[in-house]
């Protein structure tokens, strides 16, 4: 089992995003942001799911309900 959870996810109508974060996620989630405004530059980054080739991006659904699906590639875009 992993223990950071960072899982984004997304109702079937795609007009809901939904973002699964416990500490560890959070704290990954604060890190990237923290490098994005320390660089103070456009710039962007991609997290990805292990399904995707990536590692930043948890892949097991937190929210069991019908219709949710995983976003399996999120692209943060931090403009200066």
């Amino acid at each position: 089992m992993e223990s950071k959870i960072f899982t984004i996810e997304i109702d079937e109508q795609g007009n809901l995003i939904e973002m699964h974060v416990n500490k560890d996620g959070a704290e990954y989630l604060r890190s990237i942001l923290d490098n994005l405004i320390r660089a103070n530059e456009n710039s962007d980054k991609h997290l990805m799911t292990p399904d995707w080739g990536g590692t930043e991006l948890s892949s097991e659904s937190q929210n069991k309900a019908d219709g949710v699906r995983i976003v399996h590639h999120l692209k943060l875009m931090y403009w200066k």
